[in-house]
């Protein structure tokens, strides 16, 4: 099976199976994956690492009370503060 490219900005196909930083897999070869890659999923929860206002312990943000291991891989999601 040809890997295929990703078709826009946020809906990718692959080959191999994806993890995400929540331990989930993605292993439907057949549908573009409907979240962000988990390199920028990876970023965005470095940023959140570093924020004052995350929980590190649940993984929660203070600031919108978000689950931000889910919310990171969100495609339109928004950092409540700005800082992705």
């Amino acid at each position: 099976m040809q890997p295929r490219k990703w078709t826009t900005r946020y809906h990718w196909y692959t080959d191999k199976p994806v993890t995400w930083a929540d331990g989930q897999t993605w292993t439907d070869f057949n549908d573009p994956i409907p979240f962000v890659r988990p390199e920028l999923q990876n970023e965005r929860l470095a940023l959140c690492n570093n924020c004052d206002s995350y929980d590190k312990v649940n993984f929660l943000c203070e600031k919108c009370q978000c689950f931000m291991k889910m919310k990171s891989k969100h495609p339109d999601a928004k950092c409540p503060i700005g800082k992705w």
